[in-house]
């Protein structure tokens, strides 16, 4: 729903994407990747509470040269997780494209029929890409959020693919799993935690 404001308050034209295979890492409390265990508790991925999907909007040209878009990663927790730590969302785009303006990210919790809101924290703000850090509720109601990054691209591309990674971890253990941001690329530092990553395509 806050999600749906924020772009309708924006403006822009949703553009159809192509969502790309998902992939889940678990790190221990070592930061060694590994399988599902009984070591460490899958069980927000397996049961479905958490997802997470990405949105791209063409947002009016800003000049003769550019056209320009509204990307997101949303993040959604059907209830509150077991371990509720500071987690780290992020997204990472082409080199074809430049943010504009700054990043903004949201997180909302919602009970009963009060919403309660608060800007999640900018992390990093780079070329290649932005991370937040979100403060992950325990409670068993439902929250989600999202971030959003202007980019610009020359219209010499139009009509070429566009692609955007978005990623988030979620920590089993305290401390804050730092996003390492490059072209199209996010990886994360640290240890104890699942890592959900995506990508989609759109048009330019």
């Amino acid at each position: 729903m806050e999600l749906k404001k924020d772009i309708a308050s924006n403006g822009g034209t949703k553009i159809k994407i192509e969502e790309l295979d998902p992939e889940v890492v678990i790190k221990d409390e070592n930061g060694k990747t590994v399988a599902p265990s009984d070591k460490i508790s899958t069980q927000d991925v397996k049961d479905g509470i958490f997802k997470m999907y990405g949105y791209a909007f063409k947002l009016e040209s800003p000049n003769s040269k550019e056209n320009a878009y509204h990307v997101y990663a949303s993040y959604n927790w059907e209830r509150g997780p077991l371990a509720y730590y500071t987690d780290t969302l992020a997204m990472a785009w082409q080199s074809k494209v430049t943010p504009y303006r700054s990043p903004y990210s949201v997180h909302n919790w919602r009970s009963g029929s009060h919403l309660y809101q608060y800007e999640n924290q900018l992390q990093k703000q780079q070329n290649e890409g932005d991370s937040f850090e979100v403060d992950v509720l325990g409670y068993p109601d439902p929250q989600d959020g999202f971030a959003r990054q202007e980019v610009r691209a020359p219209k010499s591309i139009t009509g070429q693919t566009g692609s955007v990674e978005i990623a988030y971890a979620h920590k089993t253990i305290p401390g804050v799993a730092l996003a390492i941001l490059n072209y199209f690329s996010i990886d994360f530092s640290g240890a104890g935690q699942q890592e959900y990553q995506d990508r989609f395509n759109f048009t330019y």
